[in-house]
């Protein structure tokens, strides 16, 4: 059965990723390109007895490529012989996004299909959209969709098997300007031919998807709007994972139970049974459930308000206030992922070009709290104050979000000082383009953050919070000179923890939850019950308790809220700093930078 490679092109915002997803549907994987931190989606679909391999091409302008995604883009398009290349194109800006198509084929790619995307927009504009003209101007195939309401894919996925069969021949080269001025002026001139009626923004009743802009753009108002949307998204996150982790953690409860008795049946000994279950697994399902139900919320919000279009309005309301602090206004957009993931965030910086204030925000990202450190924020929110239930999520979500403020001051002086001391390369420009508000398709969406991101993620988390509950077992079980090892270190940690209105205890709890953060507080619990395991989960709302008796005061809890904003980062996100630089010693520098910061705040709060 024959296999045809398809190519999938067109600039950012053009809807390309949603027809990628509507041609593919699950048939589908993403990795990084070779020796390239751009990430690829490969994909299949089948067309009677043909098969095709999609690949979804990062998004350009130009084939004048600026930024790493562009270079990938284009060197593919420019180095590779594909059957078909599907160039999209959304309807309400024709004349810009036609540049790239003009460009295609002057380097004589004729083998192409302009895709039409957005055309139910234009309808409800009340524009007619002539593709007749537009076939005939370009000599090419021109299909009109809607990627959002699955129209026009399957006459799509047919001419797409028309070209690579070869049945549409075009040997017309167009004679196109050479200098980009009259290029631009040519695709003026074609979009005022293939569309008749032009929309008059005066004349139309102003819908729900316009009037967002008055808000979000507005100079006084964008700033308090951006915060009442980071509590909405922090409480929708927080509390409504509560409720499905207590559900997981009495399944993982009631599964080691299970695999407690098997262990006994099998005849395995007390130490191999404390170390893979007490250990190992305890450790790994406390993680799964306080991991998986926040980033199961958090990453499809994220992802809707990026499909909504929101996210580009917060990057261009943040870009004056950042560029003041030697950062970057989509850094903004790199520390929102970061609370779900750091290491996701870090990833993330890669939509940034320049160089410097790429490392800035991957250095920085670290100190936007991700979810793992939720649960212990909400602990240590709820500590300061009172018990009344009267508005008691909506106080703690209230000073989590404060928290989240004074986490984006420091990374703003963070990057202050690191682009002053440091990084001397020249800033970048800031090309933003505002994509206008959409319905987001609310089903792919959840389905691209659960496979794209949740899982992934995930994944890694488990991958080294198996060792991790290994050592964690072995410190608190192995004696040396009759003292358990884990008290040794503790004991060591002591004074330096003192010092910074801490305690060893607590120290050791931070070194040893490196592999992931959601066990920074079972091991501080662990350390204050003298238990030889993890906390259960089921224990959780005696912590508060066991805290304070452990001589915990207000002091206490404000050097831990500095510290665990303030402090190294997971070994995941260690590694993914690594992976992204390339360097060993900027993963070094985002360990220190951090610890030092913490350190220093908590140790100063000796003179309050």
């Amino acid at each position: 059965m024959k296999k045809f490679n398809i190519g999938l092109i067109g600039n950012p915002n053009v809807g390309k990723s949603s027809v990628f997803n509507r041609l593919t549907g699950l048939k589908q994987h993403t990795g990084n390109w070779t020796g390239k931190t751009v990430i690829t989606a490969k994909g299949n679909f089948k067309i009677e007895n043909y098969n095709f391999e999609i690949i979804d091409l990062p998004g350009t302008y130009s084939l004048d490529a600026k930024s790493m995604d562009e270079t990938v883009a284009c060197d593919y398009i420019l180095k590779n012989n594909f059957h078909a290349i599907v160039t999209v194109v959304d309807a309400n800006c024709l004349s810009r996004n036609l540049l790239l198509v003009l460009e295609l084929i002057k380097i004589k790619k004729r083998n192409l299909i302009v895709c039409v995307n957005f055309i139910d927009e234009l309808i409800d504009k009340n524009i007619f959209f002539d593709k007749d003209k537009l076939k005939k101007i370009l000599y090419l195939p021109v299909i009109k969709i809607s990627a959002k309401k699955n129209l026009g894919l399957n006459i799509l996925k047919y001419e797409i098997l028309k070209t690579c069969l070869g049945d549409y021949k075009n040997n017309y080269v167009l004679d196109l300007p050479n200098q980009i001025e009259n290029l631009c002026v040519f695709c003026d001139l074609i979009e005022k031919i293939v569309l008749k009626k032009k929309f008059d923004p005066n004349k139309q009743k102003e819908n729900f998807i316009n009037w967002p802009d008055k808000i979000i753009l507005n100079k006084f108002l964008a700033l308090p709007a951006m915060f009442i949307l980071l509590l909405i998204i922090f409480w929708l996150t927080i509390f409504g994972a509560n409720y499905f982790s207590d559900i997981m953690a009495n399944l993982f409860n009631n599964l080691e139970f299970v695999l407690k008795k098997l262990f006994l049946v099998l005849g395995v000994n007390k130490f191999l049974t404390g170390l893979f279950v007490s250990g190992m697994y305890r450790t790994l399902a406390w993680i799964v459930a306080v991991m998986f139900p926040p980033m199961a919320i958090f990453f499809p919000l994220f992802n809707i308000l990026e499909d909504f279009g929101l996210l580009p309005r917060i990057a261009f309301n943040c870009d004056g206030i950042f560029k003041k602090f030697n950062a970057h206004g989509k850094q903004a957009l790199s520390m929102c992922m970061g609370f779900g993931c750091n290491a996701a965030g870090v990833v993330s910086c890669r939509i940034i070009n320049s160089k410097k204030e790429k490392l800035i925000a991957i250095l920085t990202n670290n100190f936007t709290p991700c979810n793992g450190r939720f649960p212990g924020l909400i602990i240590l929110a709820s500590m300061l104050i009172n018990k009344s239930k009267k508005f008691f999520a909506i106080k703690i979500a209230f000073i989590i979000s404060c928290i989240i403020i004074f986490s984006v001051c420091i990374t703003l002086i963070v990057s202050k000082i690191l682009g002053a001391i440091f990084f001397k390369d020249k800033e970048s420009f800031f090309i933003l383009e505002m994509p206008p508000y959409r319905k987001p398709d609310i089903f792919h969406t959840i389905i691209r953050s659960f496979f794209d991101q949740t899982f992934k993620i995930l994944f890694r988390a488990i991958i080294v919070a198996i060792p991790a509950g290994i050592l964690i077992w072995l410190l608190a079980n192995l004696k040396f000179n009759s003292v358990y090892l884990f008290s040794v270190l503790t004991d060591f940690l002591n004074p330096f923890g003192k010092l910074i209105n801490l305690d060893g205890k607590i120290l050791a709890a931070f070194f040893l939850g490196m592999p992931a953060n959601e066990i920074i507080f079972p091991l501080i619990i662990m350390a204050y019950k003298n238990s030889s395991v993890l906390m259960p989960i089921e224990n959780f709302s005696n912590i508060t308790f066991i805290l304070k008796s452990n001589g915990w005061t207000v002091k206490t809890i404000i050097a831990m809220v500095i510290f665990y904003i303030n402090h190294f980062p997971c070994t995941t996100t260690l590694l993914t700093i690594k992976k992204e630089t390339g360097k060993i010693k900027y993963m070094l520098l985002a360990f220190i930078l951090p610890t030092i910061i913490g350190f220093i705040l908590c140790f100063l709060l000796n003179f309050f």
